[in-house]
């Protein structure tokens, strides 16, 4: 055992031996993938390979290197020694110089000032920082471009998932510290993605120490521990008890690589220094005393870190309503929301195979660049994607041979095998299968169930997935499927091994058991709310995440209390977690068509100015923007669904009807309501500034009592009362916080709910936008209070001679930074001192006076 004292003594001599071990064990590796890379390029590239070997006494390893590239792999061209700022040598690798990674997060030093990550720093720079600043800002501009490009963040997800796939199909191997910042790009004509950072690879099947960046890492790396006794408030860690090997699994990769093509389809929203899933769907439900690292996860003993109250949060973070969903690219195809929610499901039986994700977005990706991609591109991408099961099955689930490229009929052809593709991705042949043998179990009968019902029927279902997955055909083509195993097809078409199959169909089989339940509880949650509209038509948005308390109302109206088993109780609140979800995203969806047609067309605004000045509209032209609304509707699924939302066959439980019948009610019924209802942005705003008025008076008020007792005057605790200078994030987090608090005006949504089309539909804003009004309003607002404090403070001859110098040179300069004010330095000085200037008249104006004024104002 090494003493204290000898290590410190001997610092830079250990130094250099744990950087000469990770030197050789790096190089170890390379040459573990240049030898596996070599052997399967015989098989894949013929070509390349006897290049290669004609220039076997060239620079083999560049040779190699580059031909990494294919394979998506960034391998180090070269060691070298390299000296840190502290003085010590240490080992380093130079790789191809590529623009920057996919990390989006807010680095430090950070001060608050950027509402995201695309923004400026509201501050004073040095000439040093400035050059730092401009030169960052060019590298990010190709990054914002694909983070807001639905068809490059496409390319960049196949990109991204392909060197993954190699790894563990051809070469055997494990990356296992997947994650943002080990992905690189480059942009030119195309977007070029590689992975880089090989010293934790590992072959698969070997076991060893855990490794990896914890925020990715696996729940299941985590060995199930004795949990804490019901009396037992603190998780207090025992000692020792160290897991000291794991066994190496292809799906701690896909893990997390699903949560990287999450990052990488939030990029347009980005602006946290830390991950969103582990900000707000797991640190939030740690148990007390335990943390999100190696230490508490490697441990035999003690307390759970993912406990199944996490794993449940991870996989609802990522679902329709959920935390991290929420902050996805608009439109986002919803099918690959579904890739990347089966690659971060917690339970490892069912998360899907990488090759799978792969071939999936792939495909997906060939079908879109018909859509909307030159004809050569998508004439290429298709040939790619000819002969793999899945376009297989959808071109013919679709009702088409072949896809005709350039034309109209081309298009229309391509949406329908899209579709058809989305219904594979969401299962739809084990629910067929299942639908075939399987009855439902009459409503009375669910209601004196105390456990879920047993899953009997998987073998019969079984039996019936061949024919409907066209096995036998598949198997006498050529392509894909030739001379594979049916375990081989499954894996191809649904992701899993033939144990997650049958934990897929024990769930299908209880789903459709319970679905005359089910459908009750989507048609309750479809009249609860339809109630809230009832009884204020004039709400402009129904939020997508349930209460706890709405969720308890609704399984109450259908007879369903709380004194349940848990498992069957859970399923439930699930059930009216995801129905609640489908219809306010569906409400939502016709609100935001509203607000387009009646934002970008001229007509549209012109009726619905009519409708909101409370004039009479003209049948024709209830007609003509009735048709645009459902234009918009139809726009906007086709993007993301390739058709209605409620008409994907998963969707049936969700909304409770077929499509046809929630089509006609959304068309019909729902539509015509909110285009008269619909506010007028202006209004809208005018209802925003109020509410940030009041909760920055309340906070003031607030702070005012808390220093009641002290000798700091009413103007310095009305400062003190938002966050100072430039923190922008933490004001904004304050008021949208206190917002929620208002029973008299309560905010539609609050701090971490917000999503691209809540603020569209409501404000006609951005997401950026809309957290500027508000900060922008809620620093005026204060600033104005503690400008009138500060004149309130002054004698009547020196008020009188007041003026906006004066008074500022008394306000605390923490209030008086420019980027709470607005975007440009010169526009903020000037709203500071018009806020003051009112101020001075308010004060100087004789009360009656201003009374009578104020009077006439209302």
């Amino acid at each position: 055992m090494i003493s204290d004292e000898t290590f410190v003594e001997n610092s830079r001599l250990f130094e250099t031996a744990i950087n000469c071990h990770y030197f050789i064990v790096d190089v170890e590796y390379s040459a573990l993938i240049v030898h596996k890379m070599l052997v399967n390029l015989k098989t894949i590239d013929r070509k390349l390979y006897d290049a290669i070997q004609e220039n076997l006494r060239g620079d083999l390893l560049t040779i190699l290197f580059a031909a990494g590239e294919l394979f998506g792999l960034a391998l180090p061209i070269a060691r070298v020694l390299v000296r840190h700022e502290n003085g010590g040598q240490l080992w380093g690798t130079l790789i191809k110089i590529y623009e920057g990674d996919f990390d989006t997060r807010l680095k430090r030093p950070d001060n608050g000032s950027r509402l995201d990550i695309w923004s400026k720093p509201a501050r004073e720079h040095t000439p040093a920082e400035a050059n730092e600043i401009k030169a960052a800002a060019e590298k990010k501009s190709h990054l914002r471009e694909i983070a807001n490009d639905k068809y490059s963040l496409l390319s960049v997800s196949a990109k991204m998932i392909s060197p993954v796939v190699y790894l563990h199909n051809f070469f055997s191997l494990g990356h296992f510290d997947i994650k943002p910042s080990n992905m690189v790009f480059k942009k030119n004509r195309s977007i070029e993605v590689v992975a880089i950072d090989f010293g934790l690879i590992a072959p698969l099947g070997q076991r060893g120490p855990l490794r990896g960046t914890v925020a990715f890492t696996a729940p299941e790396v985590e060995c199930a521990k004795e949990p804490p006794s019901p009396t037992q408030s603190i998780a207090v860690p025992q000692e020792g008890g160290i897991v000291s090997k794991l066994p190496y699994l292809a799906s701690y990769d896909v893990y997390a690589l699903g949560l990287t093509l999450g990052v990488a389809w939030t990029m347009s929203l980005s602006h946290t220094r830390r991950f969103v899933w582990t900000e707000r769907c797991i640190r939030p439900l740690l148990l007390q005393g335990v943390s999100l690292d190696f230490v508490d996860i490697r441990r035999q003993w003690g307390p759970q870190v993912f406990t199944q109250e996490i794993r449940k949060s991870l996989n609802r973070c990522v679902e329709p309503g959920g935390k991290m969903e929420k902050l996805y690219l608009p439109n986002m195809p919803f099918l690959i929301k579904t890739k990347i929610r089966q690659m971060i499901e917690t339970n490892p039986v069912i998360r899907i195979s990488a090759s799978n994700a792969f071939a999936f977005v792939a495909v997906a990706r060939a079908l879109e660049a018909v859509r909307e991609r030159p004809v050569e591109e998508a004439q290429q991408l298709l040939r790619q994607a000819q002969g793999t099961v899945l376009l297989r099955l959808s071109l013919s689930k679709a009702g088409t041979r072949s896809i005709e490229v350039g034309t109209a009929r081309g298009r229309q052809q391509a949406t329908e095998t899209l579709r058809a593709l989305l219904e594979l991705a969401t299962w739809s042949p084990i629910r067929e299968a299942v639908a075939s043998c399987v009855v439902p179990i009459p409503v009375a009968t669910i209601m004196r169930l105390t456990t879920l019902p047993k899953a009997v029927e998987v073998a019969e279902a079984q039996e019936k997935l061949p024919r409907l997955l066209h096995w036998p055909l598949l198997q006498q083509q050529e392509g894909q499927m030739k001379d594979k195993s049916y375990a081989e097809l499954i894996d191809a078409v649904f992701g899993v091994d033939m144990e997650g199959l049958n934990v897929i169909t024990q769930q299908q089989i209880i789903d459709r058991k319970m679905s005359a339940a089910n459908l009750l509880i989507s048609r309750s949650v479809h009249l609860y709310i339809e109630r809230q509209l009832l009884i204020d038509p004039y709400i402009q948005l129904v939020e997508e995440t349930p209460s706890e308390s709405t969720i308890a109302f609704i399984l109450k109206s259908v007879g369903i209390a709380d004194g349940r088993d848990s498992d069957i109780l859970a399923y439930f609140k699930d059930r009216v977690f995801t129905s609640y979800v489908a219809w306010a995203s569906a409400d939502r969806l016709i609100r935001l068509a509203v607000r387009r047609c009646v934002s970008r067309d001229p007509a549209g605004a012109s009726i619905h100015a009519k409708y909101s000045a409370g004039e009479v509209v003209a049948a024709v032209e209830k007609q003509l923007l009735h048709h645009c609304v459902w234009q918009q509707v139809t726009q906007i699924s086709s993007e993301t669904h390739y058709g209605p939302p409620w008409g994907v066959s998963a969707a049936l439980f969700d909304f409770g009807a077929p499509e046809e019948q929630v089509s006609v009610h959304l068309r019909d019924v729902v539509t015509p309501i909110h285009m008269e209802a619909a506010w007028r942005t202006e209004d809208a705003l005018s209802l925003l500034h109020l509410q940030v008025d009041r909760a920055v008076s309340r906070l003031c008020i607030v702070a005012a009592g808390v220093a009641a007792t002290t000798a700091a005057s009413a103007a310095a605790t009305a400062a003190a009362a938002l966050p100072e200078n430039s923190n922008l994030r933490d004001i904004y987090t304050k008021i949208m916080t206190e917002m929620q608090r208002d029973n008299y005006v309560p905010f539609a949504f609050g701090n971490h709910q917000e999503r691209p089309e809540y603020t569209e539909t409501m404000f006609n804003l951005s997401v950026l936008n809309f957290k500027r009004a508000v900060v922008f309003t809620a620093a005026k607002r204060q600033l104005g209070i503690v400008a009138s404090e500060t004149l309130k403070s002054m004698r009547k001859s020196r008020r009188s001679a007041a003026t906006v110098d004066s008074v500022l040179s008394d306000v605390p300069e923490s209030i008086l930074a420019w980027g709470r004010y607005a975007t440009e330095e010169a526009i903020a000085k000037n709203v500071i001192r018009e806020v003051v200037e009112k101020e001075i008249k308010i004060a100087n104006t004789p009360k009656s006076k201003h009374r009578r004024k104020r009077s006439s104002n209302a």
